[in-house]
């Protein structure tokens, strides 16, 4: 399972290794600040930058081709407009995604 995402990067950018390294090294910023962000909207109530930013997530990783993560950041983006924001628990996704930052930098950045 973990092999295909990384093929699915590889086959993304046509096999270019600067432009994956490139898109890997922001994706792997980019998604620890971002979890961040989300934690902190969660503490201060925030549905409206809950939803922003889980949609922004839900494009990142969808356009890198991890159709499972998109589809779970869809579910939160579902419960985060229908459900008191205090029963959201963010865990499963901070680990998703945390799982795939580590993953992306061992398979791709210590590799390229």
């Amino acid at each position: 399972m973990y092999q295909e995402k990384i093929s699915c990067l590889f086959d993304l950018f046509d096999d270019d290794l600067d432009i994956l390294k490139e898109v890997s090294q922001l994706f792997c910023s980019y998604i620890p600040d971002t979890l961040a962000e989300l934690n902190e909207a969660k503490l201060a109530n925030d549905r409206k930058s809950i939803f922003r930013i889980l949609h922004r997530v839900k494009g990142s990783v969808g356009y890198l081709g991890f159709e499972l993560e998109a589809k779970l950041v869809m579910e939160y983006e579902k419960q985060a407009q229908e459900q008191d924001l205090e029963q959201l628990d963010f865990t499963l996704l901070n680990t998703q995604l945390s799982t795939l930052v580590t993953l992306v930098k061992s398979e791709v950045l210590a590799r390229y």
